[in-house]
């Protein structure tokens, strides 16, 4: 095989070199003005990339080796071998206890912008990121805070590029000349709390479980809470499929403006993460966790995670309004755990080897109700939205009941229904009945679907993928349907065949483009899985049964009008119509009740989730 290479034109290289270049500005300049306040507490870009899992080209190394509180110490983050790197969110953490907390002070050199994520000094940022230029080393000089806070770590992520990154890049220790002033830190212990909860949802404790029927065995996600009269504290026990387990407690059904509480352990280390969901974006900033006491978690051998403390009724919450870099003080938000709330649920996956949470793909599981987390009831919590679900049933009920059996009514068992009125023969007004009320429940579901993403289509469109292009493409060819049936020519007309034809064109259109439309449900990740599965043998059950019909009718239709037209009299050919009349009615009557029992079973199931 030759290796010669096409000859490329002098306006082609042009554009490659320009597009190249654009791309490399596009990842220098995503935040050329450093990146946002709540990146210096997340370990992990947020680049939808898992991070390299090779030794980081990077090192970051400080002079002296010891520091006194208050002390100056020189910090350098330099590529081993002269490597570049676009960006960085440097700073200092406790070696143990609080490890949240990023303490000291930087100041900030060229090259680089300061952040100050909860800054106890509001002189100087306590993390330092990215000035948008590419550079292979950065030096800066950090301050020690005035109390000694025990042996610290340097720890920053480094980006090579939008897709290469190294997540979290560590110092040797720096050694504290002097032990932690810091008061006692409650500690994080690895295994099952000696005092489980124990006992009935309901009686012994309050309970949030999903699905809503399941025993507190096998649920797939399970929430157990109970008042300690004695600490005056809320104990909670989480319970969930993954390596990390994320609960959310809101005043509504939406996330916005709500406190978190995260759960990770594996190989990037098991940790407790107090949180905090704004309402301005799409993120969970992660705070230091001293309300948490009495803290467990365990990884299950069934491939769960189980998390265990205790909080106080009230928590407070310091957060910015400004989502980019600020030296404005943040706004306190108090969570007072006694009035009731939604629960939400969210689990997966942790990044690669960290303690940082991957952004969930399923929905998360919400209570059906606001919980009251003084009580000791039980509460059970879906894992689809009520619009959601009343879009599911809406538009499994107009296109895999009512719109099939309209559109085979006509076509196959009008003989069934020859009866007149009003001079329209009764299988005509079913078949416009079904239709009509098919198109009706499907436009419900659509602006029902829209108020969920709050009637922007770019939101629907990104949560769901083609399949809403799909659906509103069907009811597009519903309303043409409609109009067609409205203008359709009269009996005589030499239209009237080329009617008949584009009319079971379109409805055939419309009803296999429906099929697939509800196929791609089993294919959104962010439905849970166990929904998925089920979707999908319901779908292609459904599926299968249409078939069998769609192909067994019309060739016991073929047979019978071949007897009759071999028919010698009128005798035989009635007796033919007789036969063929009851087997149809047979037929329909069985295709009618397996219909029900598919479609009926399958509305359960969404009902449930």
């Amino acid at each position: 095989m030759s290796n010669s290479r096409l000859p490329m034109s002098p306006e082609v290289q042009m554009l490659l070199s320009a597009v190249i270049l654009l791309s490399g500005v596009h990842l220098s300049a995503a935040f050329p003005d450093g990146a946002p306040n709540h990146r210096c507490s997340n370990l992990v870009p947020m680049h939808g990339f898992q991070p390299q899992t090779s030794a980081p080209p990077y090192e970051l190394t400080f002079s002296p080796d010891r520091y006194s509180p208050g002390q100056t110490v020189q910090v350098t983050l330099r590529g081993t071998s002269g490597q570049s790197f676009l960006g960085f969110a440097l700073a200092a953490r406790r070696v143990s206890d609080d490890t949240e907390e990023l303490v000291g002070g930087f100041e900030v050199p060229t090259g680089a912008v300061g952040g100050f994520w909860y800054s106890q000094n509001a002189s100087l940022p306590n993390c330092l990121t990215h000035g948008g230029v590419p550079q292979s080393e950065i030096t800066a000089r950090w301050t020690a805070p005035p109390r000694s806070v025990g042996d610290v770590v340097f720890t920053t992520p480094v980006v090579q590029s939008f897709s290469t990154f190294w997540s979290n890049v560590t110092s040797s220790v720096l050694t504290a000349v002097q032990s932690s002033e810091d008061p006692p830190f409650p500690p994080l212990t690895i295994g099952e709390s000696p005092n489980p909860l124990e006992g009935a949802c309901g009686t012994e404790f309050g309970c949030v479980r999903s699905p809503a029927l399941c025993d507190t065995a096998n649920c797939e996600i399970l929430v157990k809470f109970l008042y300690l009269e004695a600490e005056n504290r809320l104990r909670l026990l989480v319970h969930a499929v993954g390596n990390f387990v994320s609960l959310g407690l809101s005043d509504d059904d939406k996330m916005g403006d709500d406190l978190t509480l995260t759960c990770t352990g594996g190989q990037g280390g098991y940790s407790m993460q107090l949180g905090y969901n704004p309402k301005y974006r799409r993120l969970n900033e992660r705070h230091r966790w001293t309300p948490m006491q009495n803290k467990y978690i365990e990884l299950l051998d069934t491939g769960r995670i189980r998390c265990d403390f205790t909080l106080p009724w009230t928590v407070n919450i310091s957060t910015y309004l400004n989502p980019r870099q600020s030296s404005e003080p943040p706004v306190l938000r108090s969570f007072d755990l006694r009035t009731p709330r939604y629960v939400f649920v969210a689990y997966g996956n942790t990044y690669r080897d960290s303690n940082s949470v991957q952004q969930h793909t399923e929905m998360p599981a919400i209570s059906t109700s606001q919980v009251n987390l003084q009580s000791r009831d039980g509460y059970s919590a879906h894992r689809i939205s009520g619009l959601r679900r009343a879009h599911g049933s809406l538009m499994l009920t107009a296109w895999q009941f009512l719109m099939p059996l309209g559109a085979n009514l006509a076509l196959f068992y009008r003989c069934l229904f020859m009866k007149t009125y009003g001079n329209v023969q009764l299988w005509f007004h079913l078949h416009r009945g079904f239709m009509v009320t098919g198109f009706c429940a499907s436009l419900i579901g659509v602006l029902l679907i829209f108020a969920e993403f709050d009637w922007k289509w770019r939101s629907m469109y990104s949560n769901t993928q083609s399949h809403g292009a799909m659906g509103l493409t069907i009811v597009c060819l519903t309303v043409v349907q409609i109009l067609m049936g409205a203008l359709r020519p009269d009996k005589d007309s030499p239209k009237r065949p080329w009617f008949k034809i584009a009319h079971q064109i379109v409805a055939y259109t419309a009803l296999s483009l429906a099929d697939t439309t509800i196929i791609t449900i089993g294919f959104l990740s962010s439905l849970p899985q166990s929904y998925r599965i089920s979707h999908l043998v319901y779908a292609f059950t459904w599926l299968g049964f249409h078939l069998v019909f769609q192909i067994v009718v019309p060739i016991v239709l073929a047979r019978f009008g071949s007897k009759a037209q071999d028919a010698d009299s009128s005798e035989e050919k009635d007796s033919i119509e007789t036969a063929k009349f009851r087997l149809l009615r047979l037929l329909f009557g069985v295709y009618l009740a397996g219909m029900l029992i598919i479609f009926l079973t399958w509305l359960v199931t969404i009902v449930v989730f």
